[in-house]
């Protein structure tokens, strides 16, 4: 699982009347990230996956979890732990490693935050000009 916060802090975001922009803001940006991460992980398993069937593609999905949060998973599916190489018949039991797709894919999601987060921030800066 891949979990992203998104945190706000100074006094102009603790006000009642900002509470509901900015929760709709943090809403968007979480799901916007996690929905491109689904996306990138989905091409990813395509190009990567020695016999890739579509089976564990169909349900890595994103989900929020809450205010701030979102995640992508691929739950549901028993192998997936073991595609990723966290689970525990990986090596040393098999030899083998997992593909880490998760891992690195927090990495590059991490990088390009802000360019996900663009759509968010530019309808909730109309929202507060208008």
């Amino acid at each position: 699982m891949t979990t992203f916060e998104v945190e706000y802090k100074g006094p102009v975001f603790h006000s009642s009347e900002w509470d509901p922009l900015m929760r709709n803001f943090m809403e968007n940006a979480t799901m916007d990230v996690a929905d491109q991460g689904t996306k990138e992980l989905r091409t990813t398993m395509v190009a990567t996956f020695k016999h890739e069937t579509g089976r564990y593609r169909g349900t890595v999905k994103a989900s929020p979890l809450s205010f701030g949060a979102s995640k992508i998973d691929g739950e549901g599916t028993v192998y997936a732990w073991w595609l990723e190489g966290i689970g525990s018949r990986n090596a040393p039991v098999t030899r083998f490693p997992g593909y880490h797709l998760f891992l690195k894919e927090t990495a590059k999601l991490n990088r390009g935050i802000l360019k996900y987060v663009e759509n968010a921030t530019r309808q909730f800066v109309n929202e507060v000009n208008a």
